[in-house]
């Protein structure tokens, strides 16, 4: 993944809502694989909408930035990359890579039956 940029900003740690709240293991397993922070937020429901919302707040002037907005929405859990697990993730990767090589025409004439 690469780094978020915007003009005068970036971005050196991601922000999860949906699946990886909810399921805790998937967000320690991106920050691994990633070697990046993962911040959720506290409650993911309607974020979509959330953001909407804020950037909204932010035009009419509610709020001065968007920095501003977004400091307004609860974090949820933290996750920190674990780089023992990076380097098991890159191994299976590597392996998963030929694989993929490999069975790829044989995949192909499985899609075609």
């Amino acid at each position: 993944m690469k780094m978020l940029q915007v003009p005068h900003r970036m971005y050196s740690e991601s922000s999860r809502s949906g699946l990886p709240r909810c399921m805790p293991m998937a967000s320690q397993i991106l920050s691994d694989i990633l070697g990046r922070k993962i911040q959720t937020i506290a409650d993911p429901q309607n974020v979509g909408a959330l953001g909407a919302a804020m950037l909204a707040a932010q035009g009419l002037g509610i709020y001065k930035s968007v920095d501003e907005a977004t400091a307004a929405i609860p974090l949820g859990a933290l996750y920190e990359p674990n780089t023992a697990n990076k380097a098991v993730y890159d191994r299976t990767y590597a392996v998963y890579t030929k694989l993929y090589d490999s069975n790829k025409k044989h995949f192909a004439a499985l899609n075609g039956l």
